[in-house]
């Protein structure tokens, strides 16, 4: 809309979307979103299931190369990319131990799509420089703790 770039990469994400869980749906309220920084993995309850998706170490981010390069293919809408659990396994292990019912969970779809965050994987936050009354607020999709 102003004509000004953020400086984000495209990563691919994946979560994952269990079937109903019985201990979910016995619930008479939703539950609250986890967010669980050791583990680094975020879960919330969808519909009478468990979305659950990690917050991946640099090391093991998969950068969409050809879009860094190119550009967003012109048309690309909703589509996903391939998914790849054993990048994610960790973080699966995790939140399994932290809610023991995810281990009896049947898994129902594996999303594997495009976010951006910043190049240094930092928030971006605070007014921009140059440009009166506009403040920038990106990059908060990742764990503070990425080194570890």
């Amino acid at each position: 809309m102003i004509g000004f770039e953020h400086p984000t990469i495209p990563v691919h994400h994946q979560y994952v979307v269990t079937a109903t869980v019985p201990e979910v749906k016995a619930l008479k309220k939703e539950l609250a979103v986890i967010r669980d920084l050791e583990g680094s993995y975020y879960m919330r309850q969808e519909r009478d299931g468990l979305l659950f998706g990690p917050y991946e170490k640099m090391e093991k981010m998969v950068l969409q190369n050809s879009w860094v390069r190119d550009g967003v293919p012109p048309g690309f809408g909703k589509e996903l990319f391939e998914s790849d659990l054993d990048r994610i396994m960790e973080h699966i292990e995790m939140a399994m131990e932290m809610v023991p019912v995810l281990k009896k969970a049947d898994i129902i779809n594996v999303v594997s799509g495009p976010i951006t965050y910043t190049p240094d994987l930092l928030p971006m936050v605070g007014p921009h420089q140059g440009i009166r009354n506009y403040w920038t607020a990106i990059g908060f999709g990742c764990a503070l703790n990425q080194s570890s």
